[in-house]
């Protein structure tokens, strides 16, 4: 049952990403919050069913968190809209702003689940806060592998490559 529910974020995922790396500047601010939301309804029910019956302490944590994780996958969303409008003129001194953008992206994701992994241990316990652990980096590194499996690599489109 979860197997089924990660292929359907996924999906949703690969969806919203392709299409927003193609005709960007058409998606809106509430197409992307309505994406956000069905993810993260999916999430929801999907940790419903991993966990059982938890606290409400936990539920008002996680919403917590996801509101950060929210945020944080905006600004994801962002910057493959960046890379993607200065694909076919990207400069050195645009490259490196992306990398620097996409690494300090990425840490603050991670350190986003670490800091929240510790709020939930604290209000549900060492259990429920490993599975929160486990479900959220297992979703940011299939997010991550489907994000890459559509981005081109530099130069991979460029017709001398």
């Amino acid at each position: 049952m979860m197997n089924n529910q990660v292929k359907k974020i996924i999906s949703i995922l690969t969806i919203f990403v392709s299409t927003s790396m193609s005709c960007f500047g058409q998606n809106s601010d509430s197409e992307i919050n309505l994406i956000q939301e069905i993810f993260g309804l999916e999430k929801t029910e999907m940790l419903s069913e991993l966990l059982g019956d938890v606290n409400d302490e936990f539920w008002s944590t996680y919403k917590e968190y996801e509101e950060k994780r929210m945020a944080l996958g905006k600004e994801r969303l962002a910057l493959i809209r960046s890379y993607s409008e200065a694909y076919d003129s990207l400069t050195d001194e645009k490259i490196d702003q992306l990398l620097k953008d996409i690494q300090t992206q990425s840490k603050n994701t991670e350190n986003l689940i670490n800091q929240y992994t510790k709020k939930i241990k604290k209000v549900s316990g060492s259990k429920v806060a490993a599975q929160f652990y486990q479900l959220e980096t297992y979703l940011l590194a299939a997010v991550r592998v489907k994000i890459m499996e559509i981005t081109p690599i530099i130069g991979e489109l460029d017709p001398q490559y």
